[in-house]
């Protein structure tokens, strides 16, 4: 592995080389599950690196739910929960995908998130989309075969 520049953390470096780690949190009903492992397989095989600990992460994604009131509560302690990790700690950026960001969106910006991006469900795909500088996707991973 190349020696990173002197003016570039090696954190930095490492993450440039390897692609970025990725923290998930899903919730809400089963679609929702559907569309994070959907996302997680897209950065997956464009070379980010997937952690289930948010504070291991340089990008967070909280797919959110507004289906009933305690979803929303739910959500939003999330989405404040993560944001501390981006004012706080190791991550970059936050993204704010699913059904309440849709529903919710000029009045999440406002109160909760002022000038952190919020993405809609059907911008996701957009929101995560690997850097120019990202290394070149890496082929799927065999499948095992069922018979």
């Amino acid at each position: 592995m190349p020696k990173p520049s002197p003016t570039v953390p090696p954190q930095e470096a490492e993450t440039a080389s390897r692609g970025p780690r990725v923290g998930f949190v899903s919730l809400g009903c089963p679609k929702n599950l559907v569309d994070s492992e959907v996302m997680m397989g897209l950065l997956d095989r464009a070379g980010a690196r997937l952690t289930a600990r948010p504070e291991d992460a340089d990008i967070l994604v909280v797919n959110t739910c507004s289906f009933i009131d305690i979803a929303k509560q739910e959500s939003v302690s999330t989405i404040l929960e993560m944001a501390r990790h981006k004012t706080s700690g190791r991550a970059k950026k936050l993204i704010v995908v699913g059904c309440l960001v849709e529903r919710y969106r000029d009045e999440i910006q406002r109160t909760y998130l002022k000038s952190m991006p919020s993405s809609a469900p059907a911008s996701w795909s957009q929101s995560l989309k690997p850097p120019a500088s990202a290394p070149p996707p890496r082929p799927p991973r065999p499948r095992p075969s069922l018979f």
